[in-house]
């Protein structure tokens, strides 16, 4: 992690802290504490800690105040953060009981791997109906058919998100993408065709395990600024 990053990350653990300190405690602000700590020290104990009193506080919440979908959601994430897929399963069912259309609830399940392989495509086809202007629905479909080799079918996404995003790390990622699935449909075409003088070498497999794994990391660390953004701009 670069320096800037983790002295913006300690700035907003400081910042939710003291708001903590003061009774201003909320859900969505326990839950954030958590994965900021998380970003920042992720194997370590305080994160367990951090992630217990949250759960705590939320389901306190809810006593208070009745189930809801965002809190059963907020709970979710922390049980994914502590690496209890199956607890988090569990309350991420109960987010979408309460709003079937919970579009959040559903990304989230999506991007773990919590709904049936066969339904995802389906669910995100729903999405993007009712959601057509939301990039992430858009990258996410991509990666499935990226994964189920519809390679041309997933660059047309792929070059939806760059029209509709503004933001730098999108179109980036989304050009990186759209190489990458021309790189493996020319793989796939060649070894269809058997044509021998065509077929790439095991040197072109390992490039493209490669590419896709620098993708993955890429994404994973866009996700984290991302959310880290998103807390700044709702603690500011």
């Amino acid at each position: 992690m670069k320096k800037e990053q983790l002295e913006q990350i300690n700035f907003k653990i400081r910042a939710i802290e003291s708001e903590i300190s003061l009774g201003h405690a909320t859900e969505q602000s326990m839950a954030d504490l958590v994965f900021l700590y998380n970003v920042k020290d992720a194997g370590k104990k305080n994160v367990k800690q951090k992630a217990d009193a949250a759960i705590s506080f939320i389901k306190k919440e809810m006593e208070i105040r009745g189930e809801n979908p965002q809190s059963y959601l907020l709970l979710a994430r922390v049980h994914m953060i502590l690496k209890e897929k199956e607890s988090a399963s569990i309350y991420y069912d109960k987010a979408l009981a309460l709003n079937p259309d919970f579009k959040d609830a559903l990304d989230d399940k999506i991007r773990f791997n919590l709904i049936a392989p066969e339904n995802k495509l389906s669910t995100l086809n729903k999405l993007i109906e009712e959601n057509p202007y939301e990039v992430k629905f858009y990258r996410n479909r991509a990666e499935i058919k990226m994964e189920n080799e519809d390679f041309d079918s997933a660059i047309i996404d792929l070059q939806k998100i760059m029209d509709l995003s503004d933001k730098d790390y999108d179109k980036r990622y989304a050009q990186d993408m759209i190489a990458l699935a021309q790189k493996q449909k020319q793989y796939q075409e060649s070894r269809q065709n058997e044509n021998l003088e065509q077929i790439p070498t095991r040197d072109t497999e390992e490039e493209i395990r490669i590419a896709r794994q620098n993708l993955a990391q890429k994404r994973k660390i866009g996700w984290i600024v991302l959310i880290v953004y998103n807390i700044s701009l709702s603690h500011s």
